[in-house]
């Protein structure tokens, strides 16, 4: 699969990916890139965003657009999402989790 990554995003683009994935999507997958690992004092430096049924199409949101995730009205899926939603928490985004993928992944190895 081809991959569309949209990087650069004015806020009429996130606007537009937000109301996207609200319409056609069941889920939304979210990763967030920071500075390190602190959220008291660290920050986000990009957050990437998937929907589910358009998994071709990668948006990279910056900082100074992260409050329109406030209008995202689908669960997301994510990867320890304890790190990325302590950041979000930060700015006050609140958003619903639907999965995280590394705790599915300790009940299906419980080695690690």
């Amino acid at each position: 699969m081809k991959y569309k990554i949209y990087n650069d995003l004015t806020l009429d683009d996130v606007v537009y990916a937000i109301r996207r994935y609200n319409e056609y999507n069941d889920y939304v997958i979210l990763d967030l890139e920071t500075t390190g690992l602190n959220p008291h004092t660290d920050t986000i430096t990009d957050c990437i965003l998937q929907g589910n049924n358009e998994p071709d199409a990668i948006y990279i949101i910056k900082p100074q657009h992260l409050q329109e995730l406030k209008h995202l009205k689908r669960p997301i899926v994510a990867h320890n999402h304890k790190f990325d939603f302590k950041f979000l928490a930060k700015i006050g985004i609140k958003l619903a989790l639907k999965h995280d993928t590394m705790l599915l992944d300790h009940l299906l190895d419980e080695n690690q």
